[in-house]
């Protein structure tokens, strides 16, 4: 990075898997260009409204000063209301940084456009900018616009459409992109592949149906899912998806307690919140564990499970962890060495967030377990799950790679 701004490129686009340390690079180069008098009078820092309470806990291992630019008129509810310097507005201050959530930037699009061409601009995750909406509209505009600007992410692939990465790859790379040329240009994003060193064992498993549910099953689907349905509606996919979950539930729930009689750690992925309470309520009937041995990560709940916190006794020693296949960032949990999931709708980027939470530094095990279960229609979405992820596959063979001791 030091490199590129001294040879005059104003953009970095840096992919580093999840976990490995992409915000302590972005805050030493901040620090770094800080020291050497050559930062920007603005920084806008837009994220996740997930991440900030980490972000922040980082700021302030830095010495940065935060305002946190809320342009809502009720903040009364806001954890960090401490950090609001000016409420309900858009006003980015001088000499600090300007956290703004991804979903607020659209409220600010005037704002950060008169601010950006003497700013620094930090697009934290940048996956969530990558559809054609106008919150993506708003950072590449500031981006284009600032002085100087960062993209991050660990998760540069959200599906089989590379072209959403052009709008970005585009402004770091000193031709003009398409999608004949898109790997050269993805050469200027990726500098290095870390590994943690921890061997991933991986495993689809699938589930089995009732015979009475395999006899529904069979009348809602057609013949190319497996079924007898000549004429198949909306409707019936939708109770075929439903039997699909209910099989795969149980399977989830044989699995977790197998790790469980292991003494692993389990990580439960649920599709709604309605299915983890379900899977939840499943996992106290069905062992030994009482409510305080399980936690569920909710709304804005987060977690820093990890063997040293616990050994400090700052957590407890939760044995399961669920969550939903949307609560994918923000938490650490790699006190835990297995994870079980379904199929569900999602894009490459939310899962690949999802195994960074256990497969991440400070994950001691040397084996850490992943287990997906499918059933039905489930087995078709995963293999186009299977797609992106050998996408990402590719632009993983693009980096140097450094393994962690």
């Amino acid at each position: 990075m030091k490199e590129q701004h001294d040879a005059g490129r104003k953009g970095h686009f840096i992919w580093i898997p999840v976990g490995m340390g992409k915000t302590y690079i972005v805050l030493s180069y901040l620090k770094y260009l800080k020291e050497s008098n050559q930062l920007p009078p603005q920084v806008i820092y837009t994220l996740p409204s997930s991440a900030i309470k980490s972000i922040i806990n980082e700021l302030e291992a830095f010495n940065f000063t935060i305002n946190l630019i809320v342009p809502l008129k009720h903040i009364v509810s806001n954890p960090f209301k401490g950090y609001i310097k000016h409420p309900g507005t858009c006003v980015i201050v001088p000499y600090m940084i300007n956290l703004i959530e991804h979903d607020h930037m659209r409220k600010c699009e005037e704002q950060l456009s008169q601010a950006a061409p003497n700013s620094i601009v930090i697009i934290d995750e940048v996956h969530k900018a990558l559809n054609d909406t106008k919150r993506t509209a708003v950072a590449l505009q500031t981006c284009r616009l600032s002085e100087e600007f960062i993209a991050l992410t660990g998760t540069p692939i959200i599906d089989t459409n590379t072209y959403k990465l052009i709008w970005w790859l585009e402004q770091i790379v000193p031709f003009s992109v398409n999608e004949k040329n898109f790997w050269v240009a993805a050469n200027g994003m990726i500098a290095k592949k870390v590994n943690t060193g921890v061997k991933v064992d991986r495993k689809e498993i699938e589930a089995e149906f009732t015979k009475p549910e395999k006899e529904s099953y069979m009348d809602l689907v057609p013949a190319t899912i497996g079924g007898r349905n000549p004429n198949p509606s909306q409707n019936s996919v939708h109770k075929a998806m439903v039997l699909c979950y209910k099989a795969a539930t149980r399977k989830m729930v044989d699995i977790t307690l197998s790790y469980l009689q292991e003494n692993k750690g389990v990580m439960v992925v649920a599709h709604t919140a309605d299915h983890q309470e379900e899977l939840y309520n499943l996992i106290l009937k069905r062992s030994s564990l009482s409510a305080s041995d399980i936690f569920l990560i909710k709304g804005s709940d987060s977690i820093f499970l990890t063997d040293m916190a616990v050994e400090k006794n700052k957590v407890n020693d939760y044995k399961v962890v669920i969550t939903t296949i949307r609560k994918c960032e923000g938490y650490t949990l790699t006190r835990l060495k297995a994870m079980v999931t379904s199929v569900y709708p999602s894009n490459n980027a939310s899962r690949e967030q999802i195994e960074g939470r256990i497969n991440r530094i400070g994950q001691k095990a040397k084996v850490i377990y992943i287990r997906t279960v499918h059933i039905g229609i489930l087995t078709y979405i995963m293999q186009k799950h299977k797609d992106a992820r050998n996408l990402q596959a590719v632009l993983q063979a693009l980096c140097d790679e450094i393994i962690l001791k």
